[in-house]
């Protein structure tokens, strides 16, 4: 094995071991399989913000799913969806739960697929500018990053009460 594919390797495993949906996964996996090790080095360097990023990005998608609206069902989509393929929530879904959201998921197809190019793309620029990470470049994404999370949380808390 080579010390690219051992790094990617390596890599790879901890991208697996996050509580993420399994597309984000296997995009992030599958992208990585085209970079050369100095690439693969510096997401290696930065994998805690990596991890991180990817993180927020399934938070995104979790908050996008959240938000599809439950139509009428559509009969010519009623292919099995497997939830955790493209849904990973921070806490575990209870069985009824878990219903709803394979109903929703099935009845918004085409919501869905525009959701899940959108994360792709957002996660393939990303992906770049962590092969290219410079100290500033991720001193700059660490501040972006504080500074959408903590906004983020903010709107949270105001739709709550």
């Amino acid at each position: 094995m080579t010390k690219t594919e051992e790094l990617l390797k390596n890599i790879s495993k901890q991208i697996d071991s996050l509580n993420i949906a399994w597309y984000i996964k296997e995009e992030v996996v599958a992208s990585l399989k085209y970079l050369h090790w100095y690439k693969l080095k510096n997401i290696d360097k930065n994998m805690d913000s990596f991890c991180e990023y990817l993180i927020f990005l399934n938070d995104q998608n979790t908050e996008k799913i959240d938000n599809l609206c439950i139509g009428s069902w559509n009969k010519k989509d009623s292919s099995p969806k497997e939830l955790s393929y493209f849904f990973a929530p921070e806490k575990k879904l209870n069985k009824e739960k878990e219903k709803l959201y394979i109903k929703k998921l099935s009845e918004n197809g085409y919501e869905l697929l525009t959701l899940i190019q959108w994360i792709k793309w957002v996660l393939v620029l990303s992906i770049d500018e962590f092969c290219n990470a410079s100290k500033t470049r991720m001193d700059i994404h660490n501040m972006l990053m504080k500074r959408e999370t903590e906004s983020h949380k903010k709107c949270s808390t105001k739709t709550k009460k």
